[in-house]
């Protein structure tokens, strides 16, 4: 398969100039080395670091009650099953009666 060329629109771009490098003060440097010497290193015997304090536990939410919902969907679904036996009755009387 033959290279695709490029979009000119890829040809016009041009590369954007890098920022240049920052030189890293002195300070920041004697900084950095004092961090890493070992005989600048806090020694064990140090404070313990502070703890917090626990917060305080929230209450649980209060228990929804759902019996009203579900008497409503009980009732629903007797109807449903009611009126799926009465029709499955019906189309039995017919295909037997030879209407269908």
């Amino acid at each position: 398969m033959p290279a695709r060329p490029s979009s000119p629109r890829r040809q016009q771009r041009r590369p954007r100039p890098r920022p240049e490098a920052q030189p890293v003060p002195a300070s920041a440097r004697a900084v950095a080395a004092a961090s890493v010497e070992p005989s600048t290193a806090v020694p064990a015997t140090a404070e313990p670091p502070v703890t917090r304090a626990r917060r305080a536990a929230r209450l649980a939410a209060e228990h929804v009650d759902y019996t009203a919902e579900h008497a409503i969907a009980r009732r629903d679904l007797s109807r449903i099953a009611l009126l799926s036996v009465v029709l499955v009755i019906a189309m039995l009387a017919l295909w037997l009666s030879g209407v269908v």
